[in-house]
């Protein structure tokens, strides 16, 4: 099942992520981690790659991926997977995006996500 491009769940989807992923950018000053998140594209065309970042370097989610329904299915924490995957897919991408920022970055965003639980 693909997605629905007019299904507020993925707007929903995308908006948490936009969101979790520019908060975490704020904790690392050394790298601009906003164009990532601000960028984030869906695609409905076939790939055998859930995400991948385009020759702009953007992310592109692809819709048509099998596991893309899992991420439209309204379920809490689908956003934070999400973010988790555009942050090693960045790491391996950009060298100025260090394996010790992606620590921290997951670091923060487990917190995050624990806080979340909590509340």
């Amino acid at each position: 099942m693909d997605f629905n491009p007019s299904d507020p769940r993925l707007q929903t989807l995308l908006d948490r992520t936009r969101e979790i992923g520019l908060g975490l950018a704020e904790h690392l000053p050394d790298y601009d981690l906003r164009p990532l998140f601000e960028n984030l594209q869906v695609s409905a065309a076939r790939n055998r790659n859930l995400l991948e970042m385009n020759r702009n370097g953007d992310l592109v989610l692809h819709s048509s991926h099998p596991l893309a329904s899992k991420f439209n299915d309204g379920q809490p924490g689908r956003a934070y997977v999400l973010v988790t995957a555009m942050i090693a897919l960045a790491n391996r991408a950009h060298r100025a995006l260090t394996d010790d920022h992606q620590r921290q970055l997951h670091a923060l965003l487990l917190q995050k996500m624990t806080q979340q639980q909590l509340a």
